[in-house]
């Protein structure tokens, strides 16, 4: 099983932070994986990337996807599991605010046709939001989101709905690209607040 990732975020220094880490540790056990940062170091950029953030300040920016603890009872062990299981119901409801939806791709020439094809569907389908085709695109021409391993990850903000919608499309031909060979394209559209 993967094992949700948390950032434990200081402002007082590696010896704080190592305590909380070992006070995370005997309350969570070794279900979680933990990454430190000091204030200086933590990328905001990254915090998606994380179960939870646990911090000892206020961090200044709005994050609804990633629940942030500010520890001020750390040494309270039932307010840090209330927590715990706060950030728990937290991804609950997220999960339950997900849509699935497995697409068939029937042959195409190049991978943006196939995204194209994806696109279509989720259009059809109400979706997403109109602008969405036009960001996917923009994404693709900063960075490809072409993973290898036949699979490749496009993602991007939809803005036509407040669930979060997962896409599997299932290559009936494979693509071959650079040698590489896909069949598997996924999208993962992150919601927005309305």
């Amino acid at each position: 099983a993967i094992k949700p990732r948390i950032a434990v975020v200081c402002n007082t220094g590696r010896g704080t932070a190592n305590m909380i880490q070992q006070q995370l540790r005997k309350v969570l056990g070794d279900h979680v994986e933990i990454d430190q940062y000091a204030e200086e170091t933590f990328n905001l950029q990254t915090v998606k990337d994380y179960f939870a953030v646990f911090t000892t300040f206020p961090l200044r920016f709005q994050q609804e996807e990633v629940p942030v603890i500010h520890l001020n009872n750390l040494f309270n062990e039932n307010w840090l599991m209330e927590e715990w299981q706060k950030v728990q119901r937290h991804h609950q409801k997220q999960m339950d605010k997900t849509k699935a939806l497995l697409m068939r791709l029937g042959p195409q020439d190049s991978y943006e046709a196939y995204l194209q094809q994806m696109i279509d569907s989720l259009e059809n389908l109400q979706f997403v939001d109109v602008d969405f085709r036009y960001r996917i695109f923009e994404r693709e021409a900063r960075q490809t989101s072409l993973f290898g391993q036949n699979i490749a990850f496009p993602h991007t903000i939809n803005k036509g709905s407040p669930d979060i919608v997962l896409g599997l499309g299932l290559l009936e031909d494979p693509l071959w690209l650079d040698g590489a060979c896909f069949v598997f394209l996924f999208f993962s559209l992150f919601s927005v607040p309305r």
